[in-house]
């Protein structure tokens, strides 16, 4: 346990710098598909570069996330059950709603 902060800093870090150009790329796909109909849309995130960036942006950003959550809970909650439930709960929810939203895009693409 005693080095486990420096790992947790390192990919709060690695996430922050993956995420920008992530972003950046998110929301210039964003503006362009301005006014695009679904069919549009489904034909744009079909394209392999899209699809891997869109899933790469969602977990990374969730990652990133529940990665921040996790130390604002271990700083600022000191009671230890309600601590342990915050982070149980910050996984729970991270993960559920990473995988909802993964789910969510590959039906988009490859539903009906």
């Amino acid at each position: 346990m005693a080095r486990e902060g420096v790992s947790h800093w390192w990919y709060q870090r690695l996430t922050a710098v993956a995420l920008a150009p992530l972003t950046l790329w998110f929301v210039w796909s964003t503006i362009q598909l301005m006014g695009v109909d679904l069919a549009g849309f489904r034909a744009w995130l079909s394209g392999p570069v899209n699809l891997v960036l869109s899933t790469l942006f969602v977990c990374t950003l969730f990652y990133h996330m529940k990665l921040g959550i996790q130390v604002i809970i271990e700083d600022y909650v000191h009671d230890h059950v309600l601590n342990s439930l915050g982070l149980i709960a910050t996984n729970i929810v991270s993960v559920v709603f990473c995988v909802l939203t993964v789910v969510s895009i590959f039906v988009i693409v490859f539903g009906s």
